[in-house]
């Protein structure tokens, strides 16, 4: 009976802990059960197809020539914007001149599963300019574009007294929570930590992390400043790196650089408190846009024959 007696006090003192935030949203809740549905669209949209040239190989020494590509925008609804098409070695031939669309000075857009054709004029070096040998030097150029990206996250917030009726009559209760990632190569992951879900009126750790997820690479491997922002939906929020971001009115953007380290940026870390009247249960979906340039990259060799 003593023994009773002391495993119903500890049990008191556990739920006023745990009601109070001591221990907070952390723990378990053994009859709360959220499944996510996760949407990740494809990384690479931009593609860089068909590269030759007009005629084939072998070009023949002096001659001029066709050299092509194709860039095709493979997603159905984003329109990539600002696409400048740079010949940044054209090795041994001469070029004529740039390309009459999407160049340096002049850039393009691709709306949803539009192509462009890019083609320069170019000239095989001369039979005493290369020692009178077959070669095959290789053309490089880049392509740089710049993008939004979008991660939509779903955080619910949960009466506690509700959950107790659930667990008081023996059933447990299941939720779910999205989220979406959109297209492009770089992705803004987002985590609730060490949760299925905030109890109404405490706080809960919200953890962001963005990675390059494509074949190329992000311009100086950065987002830019004031490129990320990230509405909390009406939550109350506060951060941990008042160096990077300010917030005002629930919505955090980033006044400064945020460098990538490999292919992703260190956590970004925000904690967000849930309003005290949730009566039942309620979801606040997250939103995290990001504009950035990238940068995806094409070669060909092509074989130069002396002409006799």
């Amino acid at each position: 009976m003593k023994d009773a007696k002391i495993l119903i006090i500890l049990i008191s003192i556990f739920s006023i802990i745990f009601v109070s935030g001591c221990i907070g949203p952390t723990l378990n809740l053994q009859n709360l059960y959220i499944t996510e549905e996760k949407k990740e669209e494809v990384s690479d949209i931009l593609t860089i197809e068909s590269v030759e040239t007009v005629p084939k190989p072998p070009i023949f020494s002096g001659d001029s020539f066709l050299f092509y590509f194709t860039i095709k925008n493979r997603d159905n609804t984003k329109t990539i914007k600002n696409v400048k098409i740079i010949l940044f070695d054209p090795s041994v031939f001469k070029v004529g001149s740039e390309p009459d669309k999407c160049s340096e000075t002049s850039p393009c857009s691709l709306m949803p599963l539009d192509q462009k054709i890019i083609s320069f004029n170019l000239t095989a070096p001369k039979k005493e300019d290369i020692g009178n040998v077959e070669i095959s030097p290789k053309i490089s150029f880049r392509v740089l574009y710049t993008l939004e990206g979008s991660t939509y996250y779903d955080v619910i917030g949960i009466n506690l007294d509700e959950l107790a009726k659930y667990q008081q009559t023996g059933k447990s209760l299941s939720l779910t929570r999205n989220k979406i990632i959109t297209a492009g190569p770089i992705k803004i992951d987002v985590e609730l930590l060490n949760a299925e879900a905030v109890i109404a009126g405490k706080t809960g750790r919200i953890r962001f992390i963005i990675r390059n997820t494509g074949t190329g690479s992000l311009l100086n491997n950065a987002i830019g400043k004031n490129d990320l922002k990230i509405d909390f939906a009406g939550l109350d929020v506060s951060h941990d790196t008042e160096d990077i971001f300010s917030c005002s009115s629930n919505v955090c953007t980033n006044k400064e650089e945020i460098k990538l380290i490999g292919k992703e940026s260190p956590p970004l870390l925000f904690t967000i408190k849930m309003p005290d009247n949730i009566e039942i249960w309620k979801t606040f979906t997250i939103n995290a846009k990001i504009n950035y340039t990238y940068e995806a990259r094409g070669y060909k060799e092509i074989t130069v024959t002396p002409l006799e």
